[in-house]
């Protein structure tokens, strides 16, 4: 068996994940992602930008926005905290080198989101500003002397001691490599791809969450997932294309077909219309669907659109329409998962040494749902809060040989298989789990799961070998998170028996 050992680990690299990388200077640092690239994860997608609090005066405002579009479930004082770092997160990014958009008065161009009250959003190349961070961090994590990057290897479970954390063990081409440590910071995304529509790439599988809650960290309100209004409505099944929400901030109407078969404005109950909360739009376009009327995003009227929204231009062309000459169809897709492993303000877990921060985690800021462009800030704040904690954290020594995990013992499903189970526990979920729940759905799609995964379990007959390829292992212990997962959105959305944020059930709103 490999055996390497480490001052810390960073599995994931998104945002949250190379953030942490390059503040836990001095400590030799291990960053690892199951991808072909660094740029990876939902943070190249990401085409709003990051909130920052326009001024002083913005501080209270901000937050106010943030506690009333989580419907006031979110943790005040984490609120705060996001907020009120978020200057120095800002600053710190500049000192590395990275720039927004600025606008002709040499000052920076700041945009209007939903549930914004004040414009304060910053972008990097229109609607690009993930893609733009993406590749600025990968170029200096790759740059960084503390840091060792590894890409193609996959972290299947965590080895804990009675003192904490201890290591992380891996797969990758050659076989099993456990890296012992006392600092483990998870940044390994959401769980997107239990759904059949989702703006996540393929990576969002939840392997951080169910690592850590294999090892006795808590999972926080995993029925709390947002639906985007706008996903671009394809004949494609996985990963869809998203309609950034800033295109509605900037006048692009939300439109349906009346019984005239005319097109007019669709209704959404709440004050500022398209620009209300993510899940109050959702819900708005998935019940006008489900009457049987298409919805579709105009954005022929906004200004210099392709220079704007370079990004939203190119997708909308790729899945075959002109968004120049006329409205895109759009459905509500699973977007951000506002669940995930609970966390204090440093990232920290229940277990000792274990650091869980970006959209894998339940950090207490986005309640019952996140405020639009919050999700990059939270990167930025708790990669370097995690960090420090890390740098600072006391370690005591690790004694080795450490147990290998049954999940690195076999059995498998057999490759050419998994996939059917996956689409079965994605449709099963949606069709229980998505934009409207009630209680009977819930608990037949619950027990629909626990049949499966019974299945799935007696399938298992493939043993674990040196020749088992990582591919063959990732899949397996992918497709078992997103069973653990799936199960756990159902039973707490079925627990929480009425209507709060982005958890709708029709049987008590």
């Amino acid at each position: 068996m490999r055996i390497e050992a480490w001052d810390a680990v960073v599995v994931g690299t998104g945002l949250a994940g190379m953030t942490a990388a390059l503040a836990l200077s001095p400590l030799k640092t291990l960053l690892i992602t199951k991808t072909d690239t660094l740029e990876s994860g939902s943070t190249p997608w990401a085409q709003g930008g990051v909130a920052f609090p326009a001024d002083e005066q913005d501080i209270p405002v901000h937050i106010q926005d943030t506690l009333e579009a989580g419907s006031h479930a979110g943790n005040q004082a984490v609120v705060e905290f996001l907020i009120r770092q978020a200057p120095l997160a800002l600053s710190w990014l500049e000192n590395q080198g990275f720039s927004f958009d600025h606008g002709v008065d040499g000052q920076y161009d700041r945009g209007q989101e939903g549930s914004h009250s004040r414009r304060r959003i910053l972008h990097a190349g229109g609607d690009a500003t993930g893609a733009a961070l993406s590749r600025f961090f990968a170029k200096k994590v790759t740059q960084a002397s503390h840091v060792s990057v590894r890409t193609q290897i996959f972290a299947v479970d965590l080895a804990t001691d009675p003192y904490g954390v201890s290591g992380v063990w891996l797969w990758d081409a050659q076989g099993a490599l456990l890296v012992t440590t006392r600092r483990v910071i998870l940044a390994t995304g959401g769980w997107g791809q239990v759904f059949p529509r989702t703006t996540a790439p393929v990576e969002a599988t939840g392997d951080g969450a169910v690592m850590a809650f294999r090892s006795g960290a808590d999972l926080r309100d995993p029925e709390m997932i947002q639906f985007h209004p706008t996903g671009l409505e394809t004949t494609k099944s996985g990963q869809v294309p998203l309609l950034t929400e800033a295109l509605r901030g900037e006048g692009a109407p939300l439109i349906t077909a009346s019984h005239e078969k005319d097109l007019t404005p669709l209704t959404i109950p709440h004050p500022l219309g398209a620009l209300g909360p993510r899940d109050t739009v959702a819900r708005a376009v998935f019940l006008r669907r489900q009457q049987g009327f298409g919805v579709w995003l105009d954005v022929r009227s906004i200004p210099h659109l392709e220079q704007h929204f370079p990004t939203a231009v190119s997708v909308a062309h790729q899945s075959g329409f002109n968004p120049l000459q006329e409205p895109l169809p759009v459905i509500p897709v699973a977007h951000y998962i506002m669940g995930g492993v609970k966390t204090n303000r440093s990232g920290g877990t229940r277990v000792p040494g274990l650091y869980v921060i970006g959209e894998a985690a339940s950090s207490g800021v986005h309640g019952a749902n996140r405020l639009a462009s919050n999700s990059l800030l939270e990167c930025l704040v708790f990669g370097l809060a995690s960090a420090n904690a890390a740098v600072h954290q006391v370690t005591p020594p690790i004694v080795t040989p450490i147990t290998t995990p049954q999940r690195l013992q076999g059995p498998l499903v057999p490759l050419q298989e998994i996939e059917r189970f996956r689409k079965q526990l994605r449709d099963v979920t949606y069709q229980s789990g998505g934009p409207v729940r009630n209680g009977q759905e819930l608990q037949d799609g619950l027990n629909q799961l626990e049949k499966l995964t019974q299945e799935w379990r007696r399938s298992a007959v493939v043993p674990l070998s040196d020749q088992t390829t990582r591919e063959h292992l990732q899949a397996f212990i992918e497709t078992d998170n997103l069973l653990v997962l799936s199960r756990q959105i159902l039973r707490a959305a079925l627990a929480r028996g009425s209507s709060l944020g982005a958890h709708y059930r029709s049987d008590a709103p």
